[in-house]
């Protein structure tokens, strides 16, 4: 199923693939129109929760879709 219909974020989260492949798109078009995200502004933006957020954030860092300067995320 990984791959397919789930995307796996960490070891103890997955994650329905269309919704994350919509949030990591929204996520790009901000970063690519604004430079730069706050947690918070991500959360916003995605209207969803801190917690999620942070998974989702750390995920596109591992993958190399953003990079973590500070508090801030840029596109790698």
């Amino acid at each position: 199923m990984i791959g397919n219909y789930v995307e796996k974020l960490d070891d103890n989260h997955v994650m329905d693939k269309e919704i994350y492949e919509s949030a990591k798109e929204e996520l790009i078009n901000y970063l690519m129109e604004n430079k730069e995200i706050t947690l918070g502004e991500y959360r916003d933006l995605i209207n969803s929760n801190r917690k999620n957020c942070m998974i989702l954030l750390e995920n596109f860092d591992r993958k190399k879709i953003t990079k973590r300067e500070e508090n801030k995320r840029v596109l790698f």
